[in-house]
């Protein structure tokens, strides 16, 4: 097992290639909400919500982004270097972090554990009859559309997805 400043560098390396990556992705057409209404209500469970080049999903210490900072805005001030991150949230296990682009700002936001879960399914390729059942593992079945399409919204607005897919062969 590494030394924990060395985990704490590493993460920061991470995030700091992630950010370039995400700034120099290519750009694409983005999908938009009239893009869902082309498909027929049969294929909607094959649908497949491609994320844009420049989207990145990331497990990273809670605080990392704030110690980036906090670096960056110590460094240029002539400051000492904060406290390496906090590495472990709950169980041991780091949050996911999201990282995307929005024209040329890049952003990034810490996920909530139903939305990470999403998250994972969409960098993973995952059908939308899958992101219903991983929801269905949360919520009651009469919630799962409607939580889903709430996700599917905002995802469309904050610029995530690129293509929405139906694929030749079923899943």
């Amino acid at each position: 097992r590494k030394p924990p400043c060395m985990a704490a560098w590493r993460a920061m390396a991470e995030l700091e290639w992630a950010l370039a990556m995400v700034y120099e992705a290519e750009d694409v057409a983005l999908a938009h909400r009239g893009d869902l209404a082309g498909f027929a209500a049969s294929d909607w469970p094959r649908l497949v919500l491609r994320p844009v080049p420049g989207w990145r999903l990331l497990r990273l210490p809670a605080d990392l982004v704030a110690r980036r900072r906090l670096l960056l805005d110590g460094l240029a001030a002539g400051d000492l270097i904060p406290a390496e991150p906090v590495m472990a949230e709950h169980d041991g296990v780091l949050p996911s972090w999201v990282i995307w682009r929005q024209g040329l700002v890049v952003q990034q936001r810490v996920l909530a554990a139903e939305e990470a879960v999403l998250a994972q399914a969409l960098q993973d390729g995952e059908s939308l009859a899958l992101l219903c059942e991983r929801l269905a593992r949360l919520h009651p079945a009469r919630d799962v559309p409607a939580r889903l399409l709430g996700w599917i919204e905002l995802w469309l607005e904050q610029a995530w997805l690129g293509m929405i897919e139906l694929p030749s062969h079923p899943a």
